[in-house]
């Protein structure tokens, strides 16, 4: 990390910096680390992994929209859909089917 650190420096890439290159790397290892013990609440089927789930979801979808728009990049209207479309069905999708009385009546 301190060597990707030092890159970003030297290529001068705009929008980028060490800082934020650090801060982008704390927020996904926060979200990886809520997805992982989302995984185990799934995996045991508590109900504490389904809304922790439910709860995480929501400022990822976030993150992943506000990435794209805050990144420097030019996209197409082609990119911005598929991203944005890839988020919503991974992640509020998931969140509204985990809220199905059916599903909810698996976890204990």
């Amino acid at each position: 990390m301190l060597y990707l650190a030092k890159v970003v420096e030297l290529a001068g890439i705009p929008l980028a910096s060490p800082g934020r290159l650090w801060l982008v790397f704390g927020v996904d290892t926060l979200f990886a680390l809520l997805f992982a013990a989302c995984t185990y609440g799934f995996w045991t089927l508590r109900r504490w992994g389904r809304i922790l789930f439910v709860w995480t979801v929501i400022p990822w979808f976030a993150f992943e929209v506000a990435a794209l728009f805050t990144s420097g990049r030019t996209y197409s209207g082609l990119e911005i859909g598929y991203t944005v479309a890839r988020a919503f069905i991974a992640g509020l999708f998931s969140a509204w089917y985990l809220n199905i009385p059916r599903v909810k009546a698996l976890f204990h």
